[in-house]
């Protein structure tokens, strides 16, 4: 599959999809990526689209679940088998995210407990969701097996590596210390180690839906799961 769709009404497409889905818990959707391949624009206007249709949207971010840099950088620096498996803190995003949205659960979640900027815990309090909630996730790695089965809904924001890094460049050389520090790092951990997550989990062909994004404003639909929610955009696409 090929498609070119004018990048607000998919926006509007996708969020009318998940406001189909019928669950007794809240919504849990998954946008996951590669670095860079515009997945948090893409999840703040899923989140917008959803709250005009009157839903509630809980917002949270791989990013809030780091783990702390000494152990990010346990298997080296420039580990691309470090990036992949010792990046975030599963288990937490686990414990005070997925399941008490899940079946059966407390409905009582904290959106982060790590803000890796400043290498400190975010102390972030406890809230009280409903059971119409949506929550919408965005992150790198979302479909390893630890966490595969807890979503409801999962979409792959997908992005060729060279405009991946020349983005990266754009947005994180002041974070990363220079261009050439960012070129370093994509080429000798997040590239690869990104690749070794393709190969392992093969986060497309798991997917709801995978959306090629190398231009913002004409993401290109790659993949569509067949699944009552996608009847519509079927109709759309061979219209």
């Amino acid at each position: 599959m090929d498609s070119i769709i004018v990048r607000k009404i998919l926006v509007c497409e996708i969020a009318n999809i998940i406001d189909s889905i019928e669950l007794p818990h809240p919504i849990r959707v998954a946008i996951d990526g590669p670095g860079n391949a515009g997945k948090t624009t893409f999840a703040n206007e899923i989140a917008e689209q959803l709250k005009l249709l009157n839903r509630n949207v809980i917002r949270s971010t791989i990013d809030g679940f780091h783990n702390p840099p000494e152990f990010r950088r346990r298997q080296g620096q420039f580990s691309p088998k470090g990036y992949l498996e010792d990046s975030h803190n599963y288990p937490s995003i686990i414990k005070y995210l997925l399941e008490p949205l899940g079946p059966n659960g407390t409905l009582e979640y904290k959106e982060s407990i790590y803000d890796f900027k400043v290498s400190q815990p975010t102390n972030s309090k406890l809230k009280r969701a409903s059971k119409n909630s949506i929550l919408i996730f965005d992150g790198i790695f979302l479909f390893k097996e630890e966490l595969i089965n807890y979503w409801d809904y999962k979409i792959y924001i997908d992005a060729s590596f060279d405009i991946t890094t020349q983005r990266a460049i754009e947005r994180d050389s002041e974070l990363f210390g220079g261009e050439d520090k960012v070129i370093e790092l994509y080429k000798k951990r997040y590239i690869p180690g990104h690749g070794m997550y393709l190969s392992l989990y093969e986060p497309i062909q798991v997917s709801d839906i995978t959306l090629n994004n190398n231009n913002y404003q004409k993401p290109t639909i790659i993949k569509l799961s067949e699944n009552k929610y996608h009847k519509k955009m079927y109709q759309i696409l061979n219209s």
